[in-house]
């Protein structure tokens, strides 16, 4: 299964602003490519006379982008961090980001030199805490003094929080960032009234303001069309129209499953010989090695706690194990 999605705006309505990026469902994880840029145009060069600056007559451009090539897959399904039972047995995510980041200006004598690239990594994951809540934990640009031109590309550490209230139709995310601005709190809150329609609200805390996000989404046969509206507390004219249209493929469809048709059975002088078992798929492969490595550790297990979250692990995984056959 694959997914692409784009997100255009104009930064302080004169800075285009430009996001793509897709996805692909791979059996070993999920892959993921990006991009985001953003330029302007006609920035006028000027040079100091004494101590006068002037106007040459002469204009720039500059640009920024960022490359991301992205991965996840759950926690077991990779090699060493399969050996951290804190992650396994909470059914963990994990993530990696890889980004190659570049700016620069052309055009206009004065601005020449003034281009310059550089590379980071983010990490991330995401542990299940139950049914309707989920905890994150996201450090990102974690390559100490890499530079782009002499501006480091700053370090944060965000953890997370999303709860969902399936019987209000309510999603609502909490994010506390440390950075090099501080300690600063990211809400979010998301409604769905009907299927395919999403109004959603959130707070995006700066370090001397807090600024009001607004949205509308809506979906149909795979396709999403999503508008953000961000305001700028601390300067109004920077307030921003966003917008974004996705694709992630039909939903499948629900419902009662169909009966299997009624075969007529003639009468035969010797019994039928039982239908051969299908050949497990990879997938279920790797769920039974990984029930049978669980049932190992439950066989060594004394703390009952610990019993009772691997029975309840293995019970799962079976009954993911029959869905995956049954495919």
């Amino acid at each position: 299964k694959f997914s692409v999605i784009s997100m255009s705006g104009n930064l302080i309505n004169e800075v285009p602003y430009m996001m793509l990026g897709g996805a692909w469902r791979a059996p070993a994880g999920v892959i993921g490519i990006g991009y985001v840029g953003a330029s302007t145009d006609g920035i006028k060069e000027a040079i100091l006379v004494g101590s006068t600056p002037e106007v040459t007559g002469n204009t720039a451009n500059f640009g920024a982008t960022t490359f991301v090539l992205s991965y996840a897959n759950e926690a077991k399904e990779i090699n060493y961090i399969n050996k951290i039972n804190f992650l396994t047995d909470r059914n963990a995510k994990v993530g990696a980001n890889f980004k190659l980041v570049s700016q620069g200006f052309s055009g206009g004598a004065s601005f020449e030199g003034g281009s310059a690239s550089g590379f980071d990594v983010d990490l991330g994951t995401i542990i299940p805490i139950n049914e309707t809540m989920n905890s994150s934990v996201t450090i990102k640009n974690i390559i100490p003094g890499n530079n782009v031109g002499k501006d480091e590309l700053p370090m944060s550490i965000i953890g997370g929080l999303s709860v969902k209230y399936p019987e209000r139709n309510l999603l609502t995310a909490y994010d506390a960032e440390m950075n090099q601005e501080g300690f600063l709190l990211h809400l979010g809150i998301e409604w769905n009234p009907t299927k395919a329609l999403f109004v959603r609200a959130g707070i995006d805390q700066k370090a001397d303001a807090y600024n009001l996000a607004l949205g509308l989404g809506t979906k149909f046969k795979g396709f999403t069309f999503d508008y953000a509206y961000h305001t700028y507390a601390e300067m109004s004219e920077f307030t921003t129209h966003y917008f974004s249209i996705g694709f992630a493929g039909p939903e499948m469809a629900t419902g009662p499953e169909p009966k299997p048709p009624v075969v007529e059975r003639t009468p035969a002088p010797a019994a039928p010989a039982a239908p051969a078992e299908p050949e497990m798929s990879p997938m279920a492969k790797k769920i039974q090695a990984y029930i049978t490595t669980l049932e190992g550790k439950l066989a060594g297990a004394k703390e009952p706690a610990r019993i009772a979250k691997l029975k309840q692990l293995i019970a799962a995984e079976k009954v993911r194990l029959a869905k995956e056959i049954k495919k």
